[in-house]
This record gives structure tokens, sequence and C-alpha cells, in this order.
């Protein structure tokens, strides 16, 4: 994998009330099925939480890539995603349309020793295996897709992204 464009944080942040965020995202997910049975992610409102977030992949991003500036339609919303194995849709894409820089938050992971992400990078498929809290940072272009977890405990993760003026090729030189 030291060929991918992907960089991993590992506990790169640690929620004081991990249960009541847990909490606040499965109940309607649950009670709606809001992610249409693993097809799509849903918009995360937590004011809070998504301003620590944002502003860490910010300054992580600065930190890792090079210089970019971001675009005067940058968004700082947040997408969660939940799936088990009663609730799951293998969906391959990337964030191309979307922004020049993704990155996904590991807030539950019911067993970390299964692969949780299946990634392609110039024709090569590699499997990835994210902790509990543990950030990755990749570029737009990287095809991916949730690999199906084997519980019916819920794996949740949450995606940021940056839409920069630059090419994202040029960030992840």
């Amino acid at each position: 994998m030291n060929n991918l464009p992907l960089f991993v944080i590992n506990n790169f942040y640690i929620p004081t009330q991990k249960e009541n965020l847990i909490k606040e995202i499965l109940t309607p997910k649950i009670k709606l099925n809001n992610n249409n049975y693993g097809e799509h992610n849903v918009e995360f409102i937590n004011e809070s939480f998504n301003k620590i977030m944002y502003e860490k992949f910010l300054d992580a991003s600065k930190k890792l890539l090079n210089k970019f500036t971001l675009h005067k339609d940058n968004t700082y919303k947040a997408w969660v995603y939940c799936t088990n194995k009663n609730d799951y849709h293998e969906v391959w894409h990337d964030h191309k349309s979307t922004c020049s820089i993704n990155s996904v938050y590991y807030l539950s992971i019911p067993n970390e020793e299964e692969c949780q992400l299946k990634l392609e990078h110039n024709k090569n498929r590699f499997d990835f295996f994210p902790k509990e809290n543990d950030f990755i940072i990749f570029p737009s272009y990287l095809r991916h897709a949730p690999k199906k977890p084997n519980t019916e405990k819920y794996r949740i993760s949450i995606n940021f992204e940056l839409f920069c003026n630059e090419k994202t090729e040029d960030i992840f030189k």
C-alpha cells in the first residue's frame, strides 16, 4: 500500500461522549433507514463535532499535502455512512465531482480485524484495515468501496471533504 496516495492518522479524535454521538447517528438511521441499505451517505448535522473535525482535517491536510487554497464553494458538511451485515450495498465510487481532498473518520468499527474499505489505484485493489478513531485523507480520484461487515453491529464512518482551487493531482504530488 506504499504507493497509495493515502494518509492515516491514528487516534485522530476520540469524542468525549462517543456513546451519545453513536446514538445520535443510529437513532434516525435505524428508524428511517436513511442511508437506504448502504446506498448513500446522509448529511450529519452536529455543529460542534463537525467544526472540531473539519478544523482538524484542514490543519492535517495543510501539514501533509502540497499547498492548496479552498474554493469559494467549499462547504463544511459531514456525511455519515452506517452499515452492518444486514444493511449493506457495495458501492464503488470516487469523490471527483464533490471535492479535491477526501477523508473518512472511523467512529465505530465492530471488528477491526476485518477489512473495512477496499481501495483501487492504478488498476490494483487493496484492502484497508483502519481502527476506531482513525482518520484517512486521500485524493478525490481514489476509487473505494466499503467492505460488507460480518456483524449486526454498525460500522459508522463520517466523511469530510475539501474543495480546492488547485488540481487534486498537484495537491497530492
